[in-house]
């Protein structure tokens, strides 16, 4: 099966989890448990927000929303935990189990274990004080092992999936990070820059005419910066370096420190202004550096 058709079945199953979660909720509106019927709808907005095209929305407001709808899904569950019908039913204690692998599968790694970690101190309190006997050992035994292994499978599947996105970043001949992620954190920076009332310089360093960077020749730049300024490569022969400042008087100052410390360099800088995106900036910056 190819990459397309497994996003389309994909797609498909979430759509009938979602369509099963609303046949639930109607069905439970109709039988007269609204708490219950609360929580499937909750459940199919869930997935709903999952599957919808990021086209429609942008990705701050998409997180606020799921956050918010899986907020009220877990204020339900837990709810849920006081009622006595519902607890006598095994059918409708198993649904918690279920909690961690919505979690992990709709939000982002870091707040869907904030939840998971909340919902299960919650959820554990809740249980050791309506359940009893051996039946309150054999669930809670589940529950807790359910949490284990969902929240160390989430871990290490976040894992490699950052360990791949960092390659995908990265220029595999330089290993520095490439134009795409040059865009994405010089956008991050200005509104981070705007946030703190501080400034961004973008320095340009080009090599001389048919000379390329390579892993030795970027690995011998890097020396001359510190942690918190990025490089990019550009192109073959260009670098950016993000340099955060204090004042714009630092940005000279530090030109001329690399311009002795790197003088087979072309170097040129620019002061982001915050009110222009980052791709003019970036245009900004080539055209100071083109002119001169």
């Amino acid at each position: 099966m190819g990459l397309f058709e497994s996003i389309r079945t994909l797609t498909w199953c979430q759509l009938l989890a979602s369509s099963l979660f609303l046949l639930l909720s109607a069905w439970h509106f109709h039988d007269g448990s609204h708490m219950t019927a609360s929580l499937y709808l909750a459940g199919a907005l869930l997935v709903a927000l999952f599957i919808l095209p990021h086209q429609l929305i942008n990705k701050h407001t998409h997180l606020r929303i799921s956050v918010f709808v899986f907020t009220l899904y877990t204020l339900l569950s837990l709810l849920l935990l006081l009622e006595s019908q519902h607890l006598q039913s095994q059918i409708y204690l198993s649904l918690h189990l279920l909690y961690p692998f919505l979690a992990f599968a709709l939000l982002p790694f870091r707040i869907g274990l904030g939840f998971v970690v909340i919902f299960a101190a919650s959820a554990n309190l809740l249980l050791m004080l309506q359940l009893e006997g051996a039946f309150r050992a054999a669930f809670l035994t589940a529950f807790w092992l359910v949490i284990l292994l969902t929240s160390i499978y989430s871990f290490t599947h976040h894992l490699r999936q950052q360990k791949i996105q960092d390659q995908l970043n990265r220029d595999p001949r330089t290993q520095l990070l490439n134009y795409q992620q040059l865009l994405a954190d010089l956008h991050k920076e200005l509104e981070r820059a705007q946030r703190e009332q501080t400034f961004l310089g973008l320095i340009c360093l080009c090599q001389p005419q048919g000379v390329f960077f390579d892993l030795s020749s970027s690995n011998q730049l890097a020396v001359e910066f510190s942690i918190f300024e990025g490089l990019y490569l550009a192109e073959e022969h260009q670098i950016f370096a993000l340099i955060p400042l204090a004042s714009t008087e630092q940005l000279n100052t530090r030109i001329k420190q690399l311009q002795t410390a790197l003088p087979h360099l072309t170097i040129r800088g620019h002061r982001c202004m915050q009110e222009l995106s980052a791709e003019e900036n970036l245009r900004s910056t080539c055209a100071a550096e083109a002119s001169a």
